[in-house]
Parts: structure tokens; C-alpha cells; sequence
């Protein structure tokens, strides 16, 4: 099931002409004119049944004065690895390329880099290395580190994407302090949630930093305040407390873990699942308040 985080970026995604269209800039490497319309489709197919078949948004590129697409861009978030992806992705783009009759892309926005790494790897379709396909990755190398504050307003999605690549990067505390900046400059409920997601993916030195400047300003500690981010804190530990067995309280931890920002790369995965369940216990109650992931484990 996906995470609250990923249907926060599904949906700036979805809601962002402009940042639909800059991803497709990135990825295709050409820009888009003017004058192409973007109009988002069904995500799901029709000739294909089961409900996993989903696409996280599906973009067609329209050419002024056509009717059909010239090209159709299927977009997927992907904050963590998911084997199944590797099954659907090229199904996705072998449908819409079949039903509109045109060229078919499979853009994926990864955040993380170990995450981009993966979604990058040709998947191999017939087993024998004949025939592959290789999806279009954005990762953090090719999302921009904005830090005018000219420029975060202008771009608000993009700002959130730049803080979400590089807010623990040696620019965390000048790309927070521009998507503060582009908060500001949001209606109320965009404003607390952006504001919430700066601070979600900043290190623990930017994110002080900046707390202390928020508290000058407010007269008080910064606490989250979008319902979103609220509960995406509340969601691992409830798990915790509502899973006796050491697998749910594993898996509690990595949705604590991965709602805070962190993701999870395949050594923190192997210490983590040869913790006992009184281990796991103490390990939620640190992930809740941790700064970095070299602080979970007390070596």
C-alpha cells in the first residue's frame, strides 16, 4: 500500500502542470513547447484487470491543433524498492503505447539514490537479455538544488523535490530556507504542508537551525502542522503498538522510518530484521526522535 508521503508527491505531481511539465523536460531531455497541452488520462487500463495494474499519474502530450498524443509519459513515484514494479512498469507502457498509438514512456521520480540506482537496471523481458526495458529514472543527480528565493516561488513543486533530494547534502540548510520561502508564498493548507515537508527531509543540523529561526519568528517551537504530516508520524507508532509479533513490529518500524524521510538502504534492512522483538520495541521509540539513521543502532 502506498505511503501517505508518496500520495503527497502523487498528488503535487498530479496538481502541477508546470511540474509535470519540467519532469518531462528532465527526463525526455527536450523542451516542451508552449503550446503542447498536457492532459492527465484514467490511471488505470482496460485491458488490463487486476488492481495492482495502476499507474501513479499518466500524462499525454498533445500538440496544438492535433487530437491525439504524440507521446503519453506514465509517472511513478517510488520511495522504496519494490520488486512487483519490474513486473507492471513495462505492462503500463505496452498498453498506453497500444491503445493511443504512440511512443510510451515510463518516467519514475526517485528521490533517494540508492532507490534511483534500481529503477534504473534494465528489466529483462524475455529472460534471455533480448529484449529489455529500461525506464526513464529521475534521481536526485538530476533534480536541481534551488536555493533563490525567487526561484522557489516560481516553482514551488520543484523547490519541494530539491529540498526532499538534497536536505541532508552539504546545500540542506540554503534549499530549506528557500522552500520555507516558497511556503510563504502558498495558500494556508499548502503552506503547513510544505512547511511540514521541508522539515521532514532536512538533517538534524539544517533542521535546528532553521527550527530556531522559525521560533524567533513565531515566538514558539515549530511543531508540524499540516493533519498529512501529523499522521504519518502517528502511523508507524500505532503500528507498533497494534502488532505484538516481531514482523509487525518490524514493519511499523520501516513505515516510522520511511514517513520520517529516511530511506532504508540494504544493510540498515538486514540489521533491522535480525533485531528481536524487544529490540524492535527500543528501536521505535528512537526512530520517532532520531536525526540520522547512524543514530538508530547504539554500537
Amino acid at each position: 500500500m502506498p505511503s501517505q508521503l508518496h500520495e503527497v508527491l502523487v498528488a503535487m505531481l498530479r496538481e502541477s502542470e508546470t511540474m509535470a511539465r519540467t519532469l518531462a523536460e528532465w527526463a525526455t531531455g527536450q523542451s516542451i513547447p508552449a503550446e503542447t497541452q498536457l492532459r492527465t488520462r484514467d490511471q488505470n487500463y482496460s485491458e488490463i484487470q487486476p488492481p495492482e495494474y495502476r499507474a501513479d499519474l499518466v500524462v499525454e502530450f498533445v500538440p496544438r491543433g492535433a487530437e491525439q498524443p504524440s507521446l503519453m509519459i506514465i509517472f511513478e513515484v517510488q520511495l522504496t524498492r519494490d520488486s512487483d514494479k519490474r513486473r507492471t512498469w513495462p505492462a503500463y507502457q505496452a498498453v498506453l503505447r497500444a491503445q493511443y498509438r504512440c511512443p510510451a514512456m515510463v518516467v519514475v521520480l526517485a528521490p533517494a539514490p540508492e532507490v534511483a540506482q534500481w529503477c534504473a537496471e534494465p528489466i529483462d523481458l524475455d529472460g534471455r537479455g533480448m529484449s529489455v526495458m529500461r525506464p526513464t529514472v529521475i534521481g536526485p543527480s538530476l533534480v536541481p538544488v534551488v536555493t533563490d528565493p525567487e526561484e522557489a516561488v516560481r516553482t514551488p513543486g520543484v523547490t519541494a523535490l530539491s529540498v526532499i533530494a538534497h536536505g541532508r547534502s552539504c546545500d540542506a540548510l540554503e534549499v530549506g530556507r528557500a522552500g520555507l520561502h516558497a511556503a510563504q508564498s502558498l495558500d494556508e493548507a499548502d503552506a503547513q504542508l510544505y512547511t511540514d515537508l521541508v522539515f521532514h527531509h532536512l538533517d538534524g543540523a539544517a533542521r535546528r537551525a532553521l527550527e530556531r529561526e522559525m521560533a524567533l519568528k513565531l515566538k514558539n517551537k515549530y511543531e508540524y502542522q499540516s493533519i498529512t504530516f501529523r499522521r504519518l508520524i502517528a502511523e508507524g507508532k500505532a503500528l507498533g503498538k497494534a502488532e505484538g509479533k516481531a514482523e509487525g513490529k518490524l514493519r511499523a518500524l520501516e513505515v516510522l522510518l520511511e514517513a520520517r524521510g529516511f530511506h532504508l538502504d540494504a544493510r540498515i534492512r538486514e540489521r533491522l530484521e535480525a533485531s528481536d522483538a524487544d529490540e524492535l520495541d527500543a528501536l521505535v521509540v528512537r526512530a520517532a526522535s532520531l536525526e540520522t539513521l547512524d543514530d538508530l543502532f547504539e554500537d
